[in-house]
């Protein structure tokens, strides 16, 4: 499929290459028509393609090539064998190996993974704190790639999703140890996309998480006046509420008892024990809902809006 060598000048890396200078705010402009499509070896790679949009990144093809090593083969040969694209009357282990053994599917997940990588500056073998901080929150420091990154909004939230998922991974294993293999790695991601929300508190998905009624909820947070940074994970909880009823001829009772004491008997003590008196009619609540004056004056105001999350 292509007209040259992947590595030569025609390849659709090179051409990133040269005209990033004329990149616009969609990325890259090709000379011509749109990228040429990869030649997939399995009819079945078809289904695992990716937007043209995703692989116009302008990045030099030496410097893709170069973090090559990064890109998890073991790993994306597990995921692969982990689809059900077999049709009627194909053998799903023979669709796998298709999958596996297709260089061109490699090579188009490898090119769009390896471009965001190194647009968000994770290619670097030391990273501080507030790197991680400000990535982790979105706020990417510019990098070459960037621009083109941002501009995929998908790609982007994608990608970003992925940033916080391995950090979390990270963290569970600082805590609770290693992953040993694969089907240990997909157990735990699949755990953290049913039953968490991974992101930070001031987001929308956060407050849907919590209406969803997500079990697990963490975010990372940083104090300045400390200079510390934190993680925070909200668990969801059962919560044990009292409800009661009282007999309505009970409630009308006190407020007759109300009334003769404060109309006939002339008690006008502000702390009368018979306020306080028989809290199992939570008699202090019903005295004071009377109507005045023989009950407590009630004060309202304009409704006040109180942020829970």
């Amino acid at each position: 499929m292509w007209p040259c060598r992947p590595s030569g000048p025609c390849s659709p890396w090179a051409w990133g290459s040269r005209q990033r200078t004329g990149a616009g705010a969609r990325g890259p402009r090709f000379p011509g028509a749109a990228l040429p499509r990869p030649d997939f070896s399995s009819r079945h790679s078809e289904l695992l393609g990716l937007p043209s949009g995703w692989r116009s990144a302008p990045l030099p093809a030496p410097r893709l090539r170069q973090a090559r090593h990064f890109f998890p083969e073991e790993w994306f040969r597990f995921a692969l064998g982990r689809l059900e694209l077999a049709g009627p009357g194909e053998s799903p282990l023979e669709v796998a190996e298709a999958l596996q053994g297709d260089q061109a599917l490699r090579d188009l997940h490898a090119q769009v993974a390896l471009s965001c990588f190194i647009a968000m500056g994770a290619e670097s073998s030391v990273t501080s704190p507030s790197y991680v901080y400000r990535v982790y929150c979105g706020d990417v420091p510019w990098t070459e790639g960037l621009d083109w990154l941002t501009s995929n909004a998908e790609l982007f939230q994608l990608t970003l999703k992925a940033f916080r998922y391995s950090f979390k991974l990270l963290f569970d294993q600082a805590s609770l140890g290693p992953v040993e293999s694969p089907e240990e790695l997909l157990s735990t991601l699949e755990d953290y996309e049913r039953d968490w929300y991974i992101g930070l508190v001031s987001e929308r998905g956060w407050q849907e998480a919590v209406l969803q009624e997500k079990p697990y909820l963490f975010s990372l947070g940083h104090d300045l006046t400390m200079g510390t940074y934190t993680g925070r994970m909200l668990t969801l909880q059962e919560m044990l509420v009292q409800v009661g009823h009282l007999n309505r001829e009970g409630v009308r009772g006190q407020w007759a008892n109300l009334s003769w004491e404060l109309l006939y008997a002339t008690n006008d003590d502000e702390e009368r024990y018979s306020i306080q008196a028989h809290p199992v009619l939570l008699r202090n609540l019903t005295v004071q809902a009377a109507d005045p004056p023989l009950g407590y004056p009630i004060y309202s105001s304009a409704p006040l809006h109180l942020p829970c999350l």
